[in-house]
């Protein structure tokens, strides 16, 4: 396979940033020891990893070694390109929706209607694969409809909430 097609793995800890590729990474020895928990072999080294959350559409891991908290962010090519590029400052279109990243059941309901969120403010915390996934918010906003409540079972694309207009 061709250098360029393998995908980059980014890890950021506080200011550090770590960029590895796909073809690196498999030379690690990683282990899955319980659902919440995974143990990579490095350089004959064993690290421990609580599973914190998982955004697929953000395509980003949260793990936390000892103290520490580390988002993994997994990039294509052309996500890569835009990035060198700085073409991902560009403000996107807002979504006037929160839909639901895979299949799962509401285990919380932070926000309620009329509630004012700032991006990154936690909506909703959704159990999928026995694992808790904080859904964030993805922009500034009011929450104008909340669809679900706690004990939902819910289907991926699922609209979980909506925001007012924006325009």
């Amino acid at each position: 396979m061709d250098e360029r097609n393998y995908k980059n793995f980014i890890a950021n800890c506080g200011e550090s940033k770590i960029t590895i590729s796909e073809k690196e990474l498999s030379k690690l020895l990683i282990t899955q020891v319980s659902p919440e928990l995974i143990q990579i072999n490095y350089k004959n080294k064993n690290y421990e990893f609580r599973i914190e959350s998982i955004a697929m559409d953000k395509n980003e891991v949260e793990l936390k070694h000892l103290k520490r908290k580390l988002t993994i962010r997994i990039e294509d090519h052309l996500q890569q390109i835009i990035q060198s590029l700085g073409y991902n400052s560009l403000k996107s279109k807002h979504t006037d929706s929160l839909l639901a990243p895979m299949p799962g059941l509401v285990i919380e309901v932070v926000a309620k209607a009329g509630d004012e969120v700032k991006k990154g403010d936690h909506l909703i915390s959704l159990e999928a694969m026995k694992m808790e996934n904080i859904l964030k918010a993805a922009h500034d906003g009011i929450i104008k409809e909340v669809k679900v409540k706690k004990s939902d079972k819910v289907e991926k694309n699922q609209v979980l909430l909506l925001f007012e207009d924006t325009k």
